[in-house]
C-alpha cells in the first residue's frame, strides 16, 4: 500500500498533476530551447492529460461518480486536436490508445471539435507550421494549388 490512507491518496493525486502541470511545458521549453531533437506530439498529449486530470478532480467535487480519469483523456484528446489541427486523427488516436468501450466517444467528439475550432479561429497555423515565417507558408500554399491546364 503506497498511501497510508485513502484520504491522503485522493489529496496527493491533484496536488501532483497540478506540480507536473507546471513542470512538463517548462521541461518541454527548456528542452526545445537546448536544441535536443524532439517532436510535440508527446508533449502535447502529456500536457492535455494533465490538464484535463486536474479538472477532472475539480468537477468530480462538483458532481461525484464522474471518473477523473475520463477528463485526463478527453483533455488529452483536446489538447492534441488544437496543436496539431487534426481532429480526426486525435479522435482515432485516444480510441486506439485507450482500449476502453466506445461509450467516451461523444464527449471525446465535442472536446475534438471546440478544442480545433477554438483553436483555429485564434490561429490557422498548426504546432507544426508555427516554426515557419509567413512567406515560407505562402510558398508552400502556391505549391499545393493544383495546376491550372
Amino acid at each position: 500500500m503506497l498511501c497510508p490512507t485513502k484520504s491522503v491518496c485522493r489529496m496527493s493525486a491533484p496536488a501532483l498533476l497540478l506540480i507536473l502541470l507546471v513542470l512538463r511545458p517548462l521541461s518541454t521549453v527548456l528542452c526545445l530551447g537546448s536544441g535536443v531533437p524532439g517532436g510535440l506530439f508527446t508533449p502535447s498529449i502529456a500536457l492535455g492529460a494533465l490538464l484535463g486530470g486536474v479538472l477532472g478532480f475539480l468537477w468530480s467535487w462538483v458532481w461525484p461518480g464522474v471518473p477523473p480519469g475520463l477528463f485526463a483523456v478527453l483533455g488529452a484528446a483536446g489538447v492534441l486536436a488544437a496543436t496539431t489541427h487534426g481532429p480526426i486523427s486525435a479522435v482515432v488516436l485516444m480510441m486506439e490508445l485507450t482500449g476502453r468501450d466506445r461509450s467516451f466517444v461523444l464527449p471525446l467528439l465535442v472536446m475534438v471539435v471546440t478544442a480545433t475550432v477554438v483553436a483555429r479561429t485564434l490561429d490557422a497555423r498548426s504546432i507544426y507550421d508555427a516554426r515557419l515565417t509567413t512567406r515560407e507558408i505562402q510558398r508552400l500554399q502556391v505549391a499545393r494549388r493544383p495546376a491550372s491546364t
